[in-house]
């Protein structure tokens, strides 16, 4: 789905959503500051620790490698949140164009709530089949963290599948890979065998001339 231009409330709720954040102050040029996708993998580890690898993506000035890292986070990330940035929107992401980050970071934020409410819905289809009533904790502190950490249990469920879905992704490149050598060792297979065959030509040319030599 292609990235929609956002009203000024969306917009406003995207400033605000950003400010409560554990992540460096946004300025007000936000189209700067994501520029080089570096921010929006730490924004994205905040909620899917195991799906972004910070370290992957590098501070970068030049439009050039902001784009490449750009292109390892469609390719890496966005693509498993179903969120797919054409080459166009990447461009226009990487040069700080206003107005793009907001409606991607729209998109993403949709992704999160709508992942939050399957994870509480999970949560109470579990407690259906609890067999003991759970006893409600007198301190409301006590209850929101223990709605938390159930909650954090089945994202780690969701982790877990989206891991598993990169190991299959890297087996099929392992499998690629192993088809590029085998290849390659047919090749050198048939280059030994003609090297080979050169080898006895060379030799019955050699016998010839030592005969015409003795003559």
């Amino acid at each position: 789905m292609p990235l929609q231009p956002l009203q000024p409330d969306q917009k406003q709720q995207i400033y605000n959503w950003l400010l409560k954040l554990d992540l460096p102050k946004p300025t007000s040029f936000i189209h700067r500051d994501f520029s080089d996708a570096c921010l929006l993998a730490k924004l994205i580890k905040l909620y899917l620790p195991n799906l972004v690898e910070v370290h992957n993506y590098v501070a970068a000035v030049g439009v050039p490698k902001k784009l490449e890292n750009w292109a390892l986070m469609q390719h890496k990330v966005l693509k498993k949140l179903d969120i797919k940035l054409s080459t166009q929107e990447q461009t226009d992401l990487a040069s700080a164009k206003p107005g793009t980050i907001e409606s991607l970071l729209f998109q993403l934020k949709a992704r999160f709530d709508d992942l939050s409410q399957k994870e509480e819905h999970i949560v109470q289809q579990q407690s259906v089949f609890e067999e003991e009533p759970v006893e409600v904790p007198k301190k409301p502190m006590r209850e929101i963290r223990g709605k938390e950490r159930q909650i954090e249990i089945v994202k780690e469920c969701v982790e877990c599948q989206l891991k598993n879905e990169k190991i299959d992704e890297q087996a099929q490149e392992i499998k690629l890979l192993e088809e590029k050598i085998e290849k390659l060792q047919q090749l050198v297979r048939l280059k030994d065998g003609k090297n080979k065959a050169l080898q006895q030509q060379s030799e019955q040319y050699l016998n010839k001339l030592r005969q015409l030599g003795a003559e």
